[in-house]
């Protein structure tokens, strides 16, 4: 009888446990930069989305929440890093799946590329694919906003139940403030760089998991051919909800 594989999740954990942190922070700007006028603008996550790089994109949050403490950087086998996407860490295919995804990456100016012994070591490079060297945005000069990605993420499976479009809509709930958010969704190209069938199909993975409530308002507009429009409005659940700004202030 063939031995059983390694259960994926304990992998995860280890990993997580070493950062001994409860979340990943993330800058701002990996979801958005503001132009020299203050007008929002799509980050570094535009490009996973255009490229249909989920894999990429769930490799690069694990290796920052692994990564961001100490040096800013990881050295793990291709096995690991391989379980950490709950991918067969014996198989060829897997490793390489990886390896394509560092270099990805490296091309994005968001980690880059050493040796540590055997091991491949990550290092981070700075949240808004600048290429710039990494530090957490609050040390930052001047200083940045970040966001928290809970590892609840990782810990409940939420990162092989979401699909692209859903890790997509998620990192911009959280970047945006807590509560009820109105987002247009003919907005969200401009904003995210984001289209809109996948800012639509996200909403619905993240609501289909009892992730996200959404609510539809009606107000006037007195000059289209109804005289009124609906406004969506979006508050992250389960794992995710955060406090009103008027609750977490207090």
């Amino acid at each position: 009888m063939p031995d059983k594989l390694p259960d994926p999740q304990l992998t995860i954990n280890a990993l997580l446990d070493a950062s001994e942190r409860p979340h990943l922070p993330l800058a701002k700007t990996f979801v958005q930069r503001r132009d020299a006028e203050g007008k929002g603008r799509p980050g570094p996550l535009a490009k996973f989305t255009a490229k249909h790089h989920e894999r990429a994109l769930r490799q690069y949050l694990l290796c920052h929440a692994v990564a961001s403490g100490g040096d800013w950087g990881a050295a793990y086998r291709s096995q690991v890093w391989a379980r950490g996407l709950r991918l067969d860490g014996t198989q060829l295919s897997a490793r390489n799946a990886v390896s394509r995804n560092w270099a990805w990456l490296e091309n994005a100016r968001l980690i880059e590329r050493g040796r540590e012994g055997r091991d491949a070591k990550i290092t981070l490079l700075y949240d808004d694919g600048s290429g710039d060297p990494y530090c957490h945005p609050h040390n930052r000069k001047p200083r940045e906003r970040f966001l928290t990605l809970p590892y609840a993420f990782w810990r409940q499976g939420w990162d092989g139940k979401l699909d692209l479009p859903g890790i997509a809509v998620l990192l911009i709930m959280l970047h945006e403030k807590p509560g009820f958010v109105p987002l247009n969704a003919e907005r969200v190209p401009e904003w995210y760089g984001i289209s809109t069938s996948t800012f639509e199909k996200g909403v619905q993975t993240l609501r289909r998991n009892d992730l996200l409530e959404r609510k539809r308002d009606k107000i006037d507009a007195p000059l289209s051919d109804t005289g009124f429009t609906f406004v969506y409005r979006h508050r992250l659940l389960g794992a995710f909800e955060r406090q009103d700004e008027e609750v977490a202030s207090k």
